[in-house]
């Protein structure tokens, strides 16, 4: 379709575009994390290949809707090879609908919060713009008439009278991303002013803004490695760069990314020497294995006074204890423990525990960590439940997967909003349960000196504030962690786990 004219190719492409993108929430695409040179990846360069192809056949309003689906790609988090072709495919509709660049770029910047991923397309996407603003100067300047509309017609350019103004409006809304946290953002913010202020074509901005810029460009031209850096990105990614070419159907599968990722179709040569030298190193070792004799691993070294000793790393295998169960081998000396209020652990240790329930109400906490560590802990001892503010934003968090490792899997999850809690802890206080807060308060109590009872609520407060004072009023116990150091008080997820391990230890039968 790419090689029809564009009368012919307009029926219909819209709809293949949008397929395309469509196809990008497949399942076997849409995924977290992904390998180079995997299937996914594969996958996701050939599909983002034949949009980029696509996208300059376009018409001004499908080239719209196209960028509007574009928007929402961006904001994933991809590998560079597959994102090159994603900003490249949002230029192209810019270069088709130059509006967008009003419309729906300069909106995008300021979202001063953006995620790294979208950010970083973003300058990449304004530095193609003023590159084509400049390259659109430089053909109205050097060719008339009928070589002019043949020179235009074969790039990618940024038309239209308003656009002089609207870049000018970019370079202001690019200004403020020159002191991002995120070094390489900040930097392709930098090369966009150098880009712009360098050309014999830029126009003046207001009078701060161009002291500012001034100073920026001064700054960027004076220090040597700064000056070093960005003339190395700028040659890296952009003074070679036509777009016009990168995006036509003759070049868009030619690798240009490097970063060692791009999609090729042999074995990648840091592959090849990666597994020279792994199988190198091997052979040296069974080399020297040969001729070293074998020496004892466990040596005792008595003039130092070490004392040897035979306990060795032993991995928890829980699996090894659910096939037993499964297969009815349970222990016989156990046998009638679950009739007698007895409640036992997976695994190969046998852990035994007199029956107990307890909830931990998270509704308060925020940060991910914090909730991930705290389901690894209340799956680690077994509590009956873990209550959160959005249970689906948590489990779909990929930090919290992360660091819950798979925690997730085996725990009860509730969702309670942090506005429900009071009405939830005076419901649990009506059908028996205890309401216990773990806060330092007035007449809390030693963590060390309480008995918890057998059916418990733990309420954990914010992270800093703490429990509010609302909820204070509905507990019946508050507990305290004994403190020596000068340190306030403890992280809430510590405060928990050292909870947990107390509560736990006062059931614990063995």
């Amino acid at each position: 379709m790419s090689r029809l004219p564009p009368a012919s190719a307009h029926a219909g492409l819209a709809k293949v575009v949008e397929e395309l993108l469509g196809n990008n929430r497949l399942p076997e695409l849409d995924v977290a994390s992904y390998l180079p040179f995997s299937a996914p990846h594969r996958l996701k360069c050939r599909l983002w290949q034949a949009v980029t192809v696509l996208v300059p056949l376009l018409t001004p309003a499908e080239a719209e809707r196209t960028a509007g689906m574009l928007v929402e790609c961006l904001r994933k988090d991809e590998r560079k090879s597959v994102r090159y072709y994603m900003e490249l495919s949002m230029f192209c509709c810019m270069c088709r609908q130059p509006s967008l660049l009003a419309t729906l770029l300069l909106p995008l910047l300021r979202e001063f919060n953006a995620d790294v991923p979208l950010a970083s397309s973003l300058m990449i996407i304004s530095n193609f713009a003023i590159r084509s603003y400049i390259d659109t100067a430089a053909v109205r300047g050097g060719a008339e008439g009928a070589e002019r509309e043949e020179v235009e017609s074969s790039l990618l350019l940024l038309r239209g009278e308003e656009i002089e103004e609207t870049i000018v409006e970019l370079v202001r809304h690019l200004l403020p991303w020159c002191s991002h946290h995120t070094h390489h953002i900040r930097v392709l913010a930098c090369l966009a002013l150098k880009r712009f202020r360098s050309s014999t074509s830029a126009v003046s901005l207001r009078k701060g803004e161009e002291l500012l810029a001034e100073a920026t460009m001064l700054f960027m031209q004076e220090n040597e490695e700064t000056s070093r850096m960005l003339s190395h990105i700028d040659r890296l990614f952009f003074s070679q760069l036509d777009v016009s070419v990168l995006a036509s159907h003759d070049t868009v599968f030619t690798p240009v990314i490097g970063d060692g990722e791009a999609l090729g179709e042999k074995i990648p040569d840091g592959l090849v020497q990666a597994i020279e030298r792994e199988m190198g190193e091997y052979h040296r070792a069974m080399k020297a294995a040969k001729e070293e004799p074998e020496r004892d691993l466990m040596v005792s070294n008595e003039e130092e006074g070490d004392v040897a000793s035979n306990w060795m790393q032993r991995k928890y295998q829980p699996e090894l204890d659910i096939a037993g169960r499964a297969g009815g081998q349970r222990g016989k000396q156990h046998a009638g423990e679950e009739a007698a209020g007895v409640t036992e652990g997976f695994g190969e240790r046998k852990w035994r525990r007199r029956t107990c329930e307890l909830v931990v109400v998270a509704s308060l906490i925020e940060k991910m960590p914090n909730l991930a560590g705290l389901a690894r802990t209340c799956e680690i001892f077994q509590t009956q439940a873990l209550v959160v503010h959005d249970k689906k934003k948590m489990l779909n968090d990929q930090l919290f997967k992360q660091v819950a490792v798979s925690s997730e899997k085996w725990m009860n999850f509730q969702e309670v909003k942090d506005e429900e809690l009071p009405a939830y802890l005076r419901r649990m206080r009506g059908e028996g349960w205890s309401i216990i807060g773990l806060e330092q308060a007035s007449d809390s109590i030693a963590l060390h000196k309480f008995e918890f009872p057998d059916k418990a609520i733990l309420l954990l407060g914010k992270e800093k504030e703490g429990i509010p004072q609302p909820l204070l009023h509905l507990l019946d116990f508050c507990l305290e962690i004994p403190q020596l150091g000068m340190i306030r008080s403890l992280n809430v997820h510590v405060s928990a786990a050292c909870t947990l391990w107390q509560w736990n230890q006062q059931f614990l039968l063995d």
